[in-house]
Order: C-alpha cells, then sequence, then structure tokens
C-alpha cells in the first residue's frame, strides 16, 4: 500500500461500552498475515473507557478510531464503511477474537469468487462454563455458496464474521438503520442485506475457512429473551424481503419453514440444547407483521 492508494481490506468493528474487550479484539485483528489492510474501531460508548484503554494500540498507522453517537449497530457499520476506500469490509464483533490469517482468507475468498458479494466466515464459541450459560456463534461444516433467494434457507452467519464488497455495500444503500442491535428491530442486519444483495443477483458464499471466535455468553436464564431478540428482527428481514420481492420470497420462505421444523440453523445449534423453538417462532412472527407493515423507503429498499 502506497500513500496515495487504499488498502485493499479494511476491518470495522463497532464497540459500546465494551472496553476490555475491544482492546482484546483489536489486538488479534492487527496479528494479522496481511500487511495491506486498516481497521476501523467505531465507538458508540458514552464514555471515554474505551477510547483510553485503546490509547497505546492507536499510535499504530492502521488504526483508526472514531467516537460516534449512539444509533445501533448498522449506524456504527455504515459510518465505518464510509471512512474507508478498501474495497473489502471485513467485519467482526468488540467481542470476538480473529485468527492470524482471519484478513488474508477473506481476501483470498472474495478474489477467487468475483460474483460473490457478500461472505460469512465460521464463528466459533468462546470456553464458558456450561452450568451458566452458552456463547452464541456459527459453527459451519462446510463450504456453501448461494447464488438466489430460492437457496436463502442453506445460510447462516452473522456480522460476528462478514464480508461485504464495499462496492456492493454502496450499491444497497448500506445496512438498513432500522435493523441491528440498538436499532428499533433490534437484530438482523446482516440477513436482511444478505437478502437485498440475492435479489441484485450477487451470490453470497459461507465458509468454514474464515474463522473468528465469539466470547460473550449468555446466561441460560436470558436465553429465552434473546432468542425472541434475534428471530424478532430476522422476521422483520424476511418480511421485507416478501414485500419487494414477493414469489422468489414465498418460495425461500416455504423452504425456510422445512429448516426449521428440521432443526434450525448453525446459529440455532450454538444456543445449548433443546432450544426454544417457541421463542424462536414467537420472535419471528411477531417481527414479521410488524415488518409487513412498517414504511420502505423504495429508493433504498431501508425501512424507513
Amino acid at each position: 500500500m502506497t500513500a496515495s492508494s487504499p488498502p485493499c481490506v479494511a476491518a470495522i468493528i463497532a464497540t459500546m461500552q465494551r472496553p476490555q474487550d475491544i482492546v482484546v479484539a483489536l489486538e488479534s485483528v492487527l496479528r494479522s498475515t496481511l500487511s495491506d489492510y486498516e481497521v476501523h474501531v467505531i465507538d458508540q460508548s458514552t464514555d471515554e473507557l474505551s477510547r483510553e484503554r485503546l490509547d497505546v494500540l492507536l499510535d499504530d498507522p492502521r488504526v483508526h478510531y472514531t467516537a460516534h453517537s449512539g444509533g445501533g449497530l448498522s449506524v456504527a457499520l455504515n459510518h465505518g464503511a464510509r471512512l474507508t476506500e478498501a474495497e473489502i469490509l471485513a467485519i467482526t464483533g468488540d467481542d470476538c477474537t480473529v485468527r492470524a490469517d482471519w484478513l488474508k482468507k477473506m481476501i483470498d475468498a472474495f478474489d477467487t469468487r468475483p460474483n460473490v458479494g457478500v461472505l460469512f466466515g465460521s464463528v466459533s464459541p468462546g470456553s464458558y462454563q456450561r452450568d451458566d450459560g452458552f456463547v452464541p456463534g456459527c459453527v459451519l461444516s462446510g463450504e456453501t455458496l448461494v447464488e438466489g433467494l430460492d437457496d436463502i434457507h442453506r445460510l447462516s452467519g452473522t456480522t460476528a464474521n462478514m464480508g461485504v464488497r464495499r462496492s456492493v455495500w454502496r450499491e444497497l444503500h448500506g445496512f438498513d438503520e432500522k435493523l441491528g442491535v440498538g436499532a428499533p428491530l433490534r437484530s438482523a442486519e446482516d440477513l436482511d442485506l444478505t437478502l437485498r444483495a440475492l435479489a441484485r443477483g450477487y451470490h453470497v458464499l459461507q465458509t468454514p475457512d474464515v474463522e473468528t471466535t465469539h466470547h460473550s455468553p449468555t446466561l441460560w436464564v436470558d436465553r429465552a429473551a434473546t432468542i425472541r431478540r434475534n428471530w424478532y428482527g430476522s422476521g422483520a428481514a424476511f418480511a421485507k424481503s416478501l414485500r419487494l420481492t414477493r414469489i422468489p420470497m414465498l418460495c425461500a420462505l416455504a423452504r425456510l419453514s422445512k429448516r426449521w421444523v428440521g432443526g434450525g440453523s448453525e446459529v440455532a445449534a450454538t444456543y445449548g440444547p433443546k432450544p426454544s423453538r417457541f421463542s424462536m417462532l414467537a420472535g419471528f412472527a411477531w417481527g414479521f407483521v410488524v415488518g409487513l407493515f412498517w414504511r420502505i423507503d423504495r429508493e433504498t429498499n431501508h425501512f424507513r
């Protein structure tokens, strides 16, 4: 990378009130075997603790720190994407660590598949006390390439390990800021962008070669509420896609219902034994109804 050329990839980490975790997350990215990259930390914290803990790491010229007012995860990710000219956006969480080859593997996956607009990697649950709770993840057993909405049931994935071509992000007007943690519709910013990318003709790749580890546990007593929150956003995202694409999404939902009956996704599989299927269905149904009636901006295909 020269002074006049952008890096080939930019890692984006949104953080809020996790001063210890964000230091560990950033340190893991900076151990990358890749040389041509930059990192954008978007801090929505209401205090200075994260900035203070990160102080030494901010001397690294690859690191760019931005304090940003709240609004949720999608707002932070969109802001980070606007700050870089890198073509590949590599996204992970402030409570995650990445392998040293994370950025290299992501670049290789995009380079060898020019039609892929969005990528999801494997998210391994970190260590935890099983008596107390579980760590959500998405453990992938093999590679999956999805070329259309009718195959969306074959995908899982989260922004804990996600890659997006910046040109695709720009064409889709970014993440929908009504979706995601901290936004009114609570989650599923990743799913929504994936659905819109597929509707535009881009492919989506899911690969275990690109790997991160998630470290924040969820207590058993909070499992049902966490499931309802996450599946609520998913319901809203699918309802929006149904309104935008009609027949293709009807077929996709039929296939998705079969997966749900058969046991669910790789994400649900990490939510502990005997996942709360009632909580999943209740959250999804509630979000789906809300998504059917929430106004859509037809220029951006985002919720208003």
